[in-house]
C-alpha cells in the first residue's frame, strides 16, 4: 500500500490539512484524530492511518509560508542539486526529533528534497 498523500487547501487564513477518505483510524503529529485538520502555524505537520494491525505514515508535509501554505510543501518541492543543507531530523515514523541520539536510526531530510537513513555512531 501506499503511504497516505496530505493534502492542502487555505482560504484565507484557514489552512486545511487532510489525509485521504476511507480508513478506520486516524492520528496526527498534532494530537487530533480526524481525516482532516485546521492549522494556523509553520511547521511540520504528518497523519497515521490504520493499516492492517498497525499504522501507516504520510510522508511530512512541511508549512514554511503560512500566506502560501499550499504553494510548495516538502512533500512536493522542486529538486535543487546545489542545495544539500538539512532542514530537519526525523525518526524511522517521520516524527521530527531535535537532535540524533548516540547510536541510533534516523532520517535526515535536506533542503533540495532528498533524504537519507543515517545511524548514529558518535
Amino acid at each position: 500500500m501506499q503511504r497516505p498523500a496530505i493534502s492542502c487547501a487555505q482560504e484565507g487564513n484557514s489552512i486545511t490539512l487532510s489525509a485521504p477518505p476511507g480508513f478506520d483510524r486516524y492520528a496526527w503529529s498534532t494530537g487530533e484524530n480526524s481525516s482532516s485538520i485546521t492549522v494556523h502555524e509553520t511547521g511540520t505537520y504528518q497523519v497515521w492511518v490504520k493499516h492492517g494491525a498497525g499504522m501507516l505514515g504520510s510522508e511530512p508535509f512541511i508549512l514554511n509560508n503560512i500566506d502560501n501554505a499550499c504553494g510548495v510543501s516538502g512533500t512536493d518541492a522542486p529538486v535543487s542539486i546545489d542545495n544539500q543543507s538539512i532542514i530537519g531530523y526525523y525518526d524511522l515514523l517521520g516524527r521530527p526529533i531535535l537532535q540524533p541520539l548516540k547510536g541510533g536510526m534516523y532520517v535526515v531530510r535536506y533542503a533540495n528534497g532528498t533524504a537519507k537513513l543515517q545511524f548514529w555512531k558518535e
